[in-house]
């Protein structure tokens, strides 16, 4: 049992290496293509992944589903897939990513208090200690960013407001969908039913927008052009390769602890931003990085 759960906190903390490097590219994705239309490439290309690897790996191709369990598997696509990543896409597009850090920062709360409800999972005295350290590293990584948009919150154009609501209801959104359908993850093959789920998101998306009479807009991220040079490896990176490692997490481990793990990615973004984007290594970040860490020690030691 020790091992599984451990296995759980690998999955959990990979999720937030590679989310951290793909936020990056759906950031420079945001430039070439508009957020509806980039998540309907992103999710096809992230489904031919899946379904490949199905393939490749001769897992189950047909989920054995109940009625109602099929019901709450749709409801978490559109949850998460549909809505949530569509949100945070229009919201990256808006927001600088250090504010987008800091709104992130919701979904570990979040996460906790809808497992409470929806599961009857309470979490550890450790694991709370440990996801008080994990966000407080969150906040002081971040603070420059925040202070800069407190004080000129009067001044704050509508965009970027509008960037902060969309970056709420996603995180709102990612938090149920995963939480939803925890219990069906040890039954099923991680790779089968997230490829149901992406297929069952996108097409969602897309007939939404074909019954808007948009369908010609919402595959025109397919034109081969050089925006290929950064989608394609968001895509691989986030839809695709973080989703599975998000699922397994969840899959393996208590959702509270997954979601302190997952929450480390924004503390990556600190890191990338030093050596990517030459971003001082300031007093401050540096007490974030050993504040993580000690949370993640904590985390990892219940």
């Amino acid at each position: 049992m020790k091992l599984t759960q451990y296995l759980g906190d690998i999955y959990a903390v990979l999720t937030a290496c590679t989310w951290s490097i793909a936020v990056v590219f759906f950031k420079w994705s945001g430039n070439y293509l508009e957020p509806i239309p980039l998540k309907v490439l992103q999710n096809t290309l992230a489904i031919s992944g899946f379904f490949l690897s199905i393939w490749i790996f001769q897992e189950p191709i047909w989920l054995d589903l109940t009625w109602t369990e099929w019901i709450r598997l749709l409801v978490s696509a559109i949850l998460g897939i549909s809505l949530g990543d569509t949100f945070y896409a229009a919201a990256i597009n808006r927001v600088e990513l250090g504010l987008i850090a800091l709104i992130d920062g919701l979904y570990l709360p979040l996460v906790m208090v809808m497992a409470y409800f929806i599961l009857g999972e309470l979490v550890s005295k450790m694991v709370l200690i440990g996801a008080v350290f994990v966000l407080t590293a969150v906040f002081l990584s971040h603070s420059s960013e925040f202070w800069i948009f407190w004080k000129s919150k009067g001044q704050q154009n509508s965009t970027t407001l509008l960037g902060i609501f969309y970056g709420v209801l996603s995180q709102v959104s990612m938090a149920a969908c995963v939480v939803m359908i925890k219990d069906l993850l040890p039954r099923f093959s991680i790779l089968t039913l997230t490829a149901y789920r992406f297929l069952l998101g996108n097409l969602f998306l897309i007939f939404i927008y074909t019954c808007r009479g948009k369908i010609k807009w919402i595959f025109s991220g397919f034109r081969m052009n050089s925006s290929w040079r950064v989608t394609l490896p968001g895509a691989l990176l986030g839809p695709f390769t973080a989703t599975l490692f998000w699922f397994g997490g969840f899959k393996y481990t208590l959702a509270g602890k997954a979601a302190v793990y997952n929450q480390l990615g924004l503390i990556f973004m600190v890191i990338l931003g030093v050596y990517f984007l030459n971003e001082k290594l300031t007093r401050i970040k540096i007490l974030a990085l050993l504040l993580a860490l000690l949370g993640t020690v904590c985390v990892f030691l219940d």
